[in-house]
């Protein structure tokens, strides 16, 4: 199942994973049976792991605005569709809905308990994926946000938290949304009129997926 088995990863997942991960893991040695070429106990769990890493970080900045947008559900299961296969979409969305519940439960405890958690996430990633997987990771958080056609400062803002959680820099941010002025409300409005150029760095999700 990869590096997402250990620390808070492996917390998260014990709780959340469900059947389509067991048929991933299952399936594996059909593959590796019928095709020599396919991938090997150790990629088939990184994969995983990247696909519930991206889930988790996920939840964090789409509700970061307190709110559920459909459009940023939408594109998450577009991209699982596309990605991993119809049967992908359902168990994704159901991660998803329990990191939310478990998000509103933190919440309870602590302003700050769901926003450590992530960061502590962000450790594990960084300390497992390499730079141009975080990029690409990152990539498809700001495409998120970028989805319902308005960055909001409380996106920004999560966008840049989860950079540096996960060992990169807010600049990265910056850049992917085109940021340059000083000022939030500056970075706010330069970063909606990012929204169209939010498909940059697709093709990258194929060479790793």
């Amino acid at each position: 199942m990869g590096f997402m088995t250990m620390g808070p990863l492996g917390a998260l997942a014990g709780y959340f994973i469900g059947s389509w991960f067991d048929k991933q893991a299952v399936g594996m040695q059909e593959d590796l049976q019928a095709d020599e070429a396919g991938r090997t106990r150790y990629e088939q769990g990184r994969r995983n792991s990247f696909l519930f890493s991206m889930l988790v970080m996920a939840s964090y900045v789409i509700r970061a605005d307190r709110k559920i947008m459909h459009s940023e559900m939408e594109f998450v299961r577009r991209f699982l569709r596309a990605n991993f296969g119809e049967s992908a979409v359902e168990e994704g969305e159901q991660i998803l809905l329990k990191l939310f519940d478990e998000a509103k439960r933190l919440d309870g405890v602590s302003p700050v308990a769901f926003r450590d958690m992530i960061f502590d996430c962000g450790r594990q990633i960084a300390a497992h994926l390499n730079y141009g997987e975080r990029l690409q990771l990152l990539n498809f958080l700001v495409r998120i946000a970028q989805s319902d056609g308005n960055v909001c400062a409380e996106e920004i803002t999560a966008l840049r938290e989860v950079a540096l959680a996960m060992e990169l820099s807010a600049g990265e941010v910056d850049s992917m949304l085109n940021l340059k002025g000083e000022s939030l409300a500056d970075a706010i409005s330069t970063g909606n009129r990012a929204v169209g150029h939010g498909r940059r760095g697709a093709q990258g999700f194929r060479n790793w997926l």
